[in-house]
């Protein structure tokens, strides 16, 4: 196999490997403010911050909402469309979570121009592009009485044993504004200052699905399977095919030109058989046809000679010698 393929794949090989380890460094496989990225949009600092608090202890879920168990935890939701909060399976979930003891927090990330109505919570979600108090925030809430408010962006409300804390946005929990505008009163009324913190990766599209392909999928990595088994079927057909394409011989290169079959023969045995072995293989040929004829000491002597470190031409006269004698012919042709 020749090494340019073999240099070739491996090469690729590599910078795969090199451009799958940025992109878990990073964090860019995964949604934006997910707990997992390290770049502006994700919420990696908030993260860690907490899991280094005295005391505290943050982890993080990648399995369905509804299969956390009861706990005295808060949950953060980061990056949650508002149209979700309509979702009344949604909210039973929180529901669920909150009265168990948990602290659900919700972060909404992006605006709606419709006013939002979860189900059941009497709190509605306004837009300042469908108002016309310039001085509102760009998300606001307009909450019924059994809600608290620690500002018009974030409120909370006790249900059962816990509570639901909703934040009209997603921007003060991210990496870019703890460096440049941290906003600390409202990170610690989120948390509450619950002992554990979990911030949930499954709404954000890393769920456990516990297969390899939904683990690619996940990744979002098919492009790159894709295009590594592309690359591997093309290694394959390059080792078996030359390329470009060699075109077929025709009928005239196969021809021999020479005088004649004596000259076709010597071709042959030039381009096939060293000088060094061309006695061993004319003994060879010759063995086989009449060495029953010839006896097996005329053999035994002919196989000496052949073995001898004589020139060629030495051991031709020789063993041609050895064979005609044995019939009685002066001819010495062998």
């Amino acid at each position: 196999m020749k090494a340019a393929p073999v240099l070739l794949l491996a090469g690729a090989a590599i910078c795969f490997t090199l451009v799958i380890a940025d992109e878990f460094s990073s964090g860019e496989l995964y949604r934006g403010a997910s707990s997992l990225r390290t770049d502006q949009i994700g919420a990696s600092v908030w993260f860690e911050a907490l899991a280094k608090l005295p005391g505290a202890h943050a982890e993080r879920n990648y399995a369905p909402l509804e299969g956390l168990p009861p706990n005295n935890s808060a949950i953060v939701l980061l990056a949650v469309s508002p149209r979700q909060l309509g979702d009344a399976d949604f909210t039973d979930t929180i529901d669920t979570l909150a009265k168990a003891g948990s602290r659900v927090v919700i972060a909404i990330d992006g605006a709606s121009r419709e006013v939002i109505k979860p189900a059941k919570w009497d709190v509605e979600l306004h837009s300042s592009t469908s108002d016309k108090d310039d001085d509102a925030d760009t998300e606001y809430f307009v909450p019924s009485a059994d809600w608290r408010i620690f500002r018009k962006s974030a409120i909370d409300r006790a249900f059962g044993k816990g509570s639901v804390a909703l934040i009209s946005e997603t921007d003060p929990f991210l990496n870019e504004a703890m460096r440049t505008s941290r906003d600390t009163p409202l990170l610690e009324w989120a948390s509450a200052n619950k002992p554990d913190i979990i911030f949930d990766e499954s709404h954000l599209g890393s769920a456990q699905t516990g297969t390899v392909v939904g683990l690619l999928r996940r990744l979002r990595l098919q492009g790159l399977l894709a295009a590594l088994i592309a690359a591997s079927l093309l290694f394959v057909w390059r080792s078996s095919a030359p390329f470009p394409p060699v075109p077929e011989p025709s009928d005239e290169n196969l021809k021999l030109f020479g005088a004649g079959s004596g000259e076709a023969l010597r071709n042959l045995l030039e381009r096939r058989i060293p000088p060094s072995a061309l006695i061993r293989a004319c003994l060879d040929e010759w063995t086989r046809d009449f060495a029953r004829r010839a006896g097996p000491d005329t053999v035994a002597e002919a196989e000496k000679a052949a073995d001898a470190k004589n020139q060629p031409a030495e051991q031709w006269e020789k063993i041609s010698r050895l064979v005609y004698k044995q019939r009685g012919h002066h001819d010495r042709r062998f």
